[in-house]
């Protein structure tokens, strides 16, 4: 997938996904891939990084800042 929004969108439809590793996806050079990602979906890991609370705090607050 070369877009993070169809990632996200297939990410949606898997409420039971735990871990994912796209860090050599094309889309991922996006700086802010990773808040796209763990705004919409609630992972345990993201290429190969265990995700804290603080990882969701963030990643609401960049979202609330780019709106």
């Amino acid at each position: 997938m070369k877009d993070i929004d169809s990632i996200i969108k297939v990410l949606t439809k898997l409420p039971k996904i735990r871990e994912l590793d796209i860090e050599k996806n094309p889309c991922c050079k996006r700086f802010s891939y990773k808040y796209d990602i763990i705004w919409c979906v609630r992972l345990e890991k993201l290429d190969g990084e265990i995700i804290k609370e603080s990882d969701y705090e963030l990643a609401k607050t960049f979202k609330k800042e780019m709106a």
